[in-house]
């Protein structure tokens, strides 16, 4: 067992999973504004629907975990090297939502 342990530490995979779980929550929350929507976007529900054949859903699922894991990859990066602009960021992007909130006649 100690040499899975070892083995699965010193991999990619395990650095991989590692970011994948201090970044869970921007991970949840960044893939339900691509898939459902927002006040902003429609979302791809809005574009695809039910219309996908299974080939091309595993290849849309494969290219949001992709997607998802490099945008947590730069975030993760921001936050330890420049807290002020992971800051700064969060701000626009709540002051924009906002913003987007009170102009969208319901």
């Amino acid at each position: 067992m100690y040499l899975i342990e070892n083995w699965y530490k010193e991999k990619r995979i395990g650095k991989i999973l590692q970011l994948c779980g201090q970044e869970s929550l921007y991970i949840y929350v960044f893939h339900l504004l691509l898939v459902y929507g927002s006040i902003a976007n429609f979302g791809m529900r809005y574009y695809v629907g039910s219309r996908l054949d299974p080939f091309s859903t595993i290849l849309i699922i494969l290219e949001l975990w992709v997607l998802s894991y490099f945008t947590a990859l730069a975030w993760h990066q921001i936050k330890a090297t420049n807290i002020k602009t992971a800051r700064w960021v969060m701000a626009s992007t709540f002051g924009v939502f906002f913003l987007i909130f009170l102009l969208n006649p319901a």
